[in-house]
């Protein structure tokens, strides 16, 4: 088994972060399973495909595609004015960029690691502290809030062990943004599971928080467990896609 470390915050459940990639939705029984799956399910990704060749290389452990990921890794950068503006949908978009970084580890040389770590740092350090899309129940059910939310978590997870910022972003993650506002908005003005964003934005309060939701769970921390929030979600699409008055 993978050698691991205890990860643990004063104010949130310790996760166990295995000490080898990759971390992020994978554990060794689901990696059999996967590559079990290619085997008769087998793709190429066009070379531009950071996810796709990401994920071959999770598969096969074939090089050649890992560095197709990491030349697209490494050539993604936010400009300073972007950083510098109100919010940035480079950062929030581009939720590939983590999950990359965690799959390619072992194919990257300690330059590029060191290289990219010291970049993203800064971007997810500057958009975690920005007001719109942040730690405020105003923000809450915004896709800001949960863009950044799940970069800041995958980031966690995929530097830990490597990177000195990454408790401090583990702890904004799931302190902060999830026990500190999100938790007690979901008992109050977010109870009943309806997104406020509405059918087009409010969507992506619930796709971005998927690969957080699985990590932490098969990592040690059930989030789902902390919340009435995505079972109340269940009965709310019921509702609101039932053709005719629901009885």
């Amino acid at each position: 088994p993978a050698t691991t470390q205890s990860c643990t915050s004063t104010q949130s459940t310790s996760l166990t972060i295995p000490m080898t990639h990759p971390r992020i939705w994978w554990t060794p029984e689901r990696l059999t399973l996967a590559r079990e799956w290619f085997a008769n399910n087998q793709f190429t990704p066009t070379t531009d495909d950071a996810y796709g060749n990401a994920l071959r290389y999770v598969l096969t452990g074939e090089k050649v595609y890992a560095r197709n990921a990491i030349a697209k890794l490494m050539s993604f950068r936010i400009s300073d004015s972007e950083l510098a503006g109100t919010a940035s949908n480079n950062y929030m978009w581009n939720d590939w960029v983590p999950i990359v970084f965690d799959w390619t580890y072992d194919a990257m040389t300690a330059q590029e690691r060191t290289e990219f770590t010291e970049r993203y740092n800064k971007y997810v350090d500057t958009m975690r502290l920005k007001s719109w899309g942040g730690a405020s129940t105003g923000h809450v059910s915004s896709n800001y809030f949960w863009g950044y939310w799940r970069n800041e978590f995958n980031w966690a997870i995929a530097s830990y062990h490597h990177n000195a910022k990454a408790q401090t972003f583990l702890d904004h993650a799931l302190v902060t943004r999830w026990e500190k506002v999100f938790v007690p908005w979901a008992k109050n003005q977010g109870k009943g599971g309806m997104p406020h964003e509405g059918s087009q934005y409010g969507r992506y309060m619930l796709q971005y928080a998927i690969v957080p939701l699985i990590t932490s769970g098969l990592i040690g921390r059930n989030l789902l467990e902390e919340t009435q929030f995505y079972k109340e979600k269940i009965f709310h699409l019921i509702y609101s896609t039932t053709p005719s008055p629901a009885r």
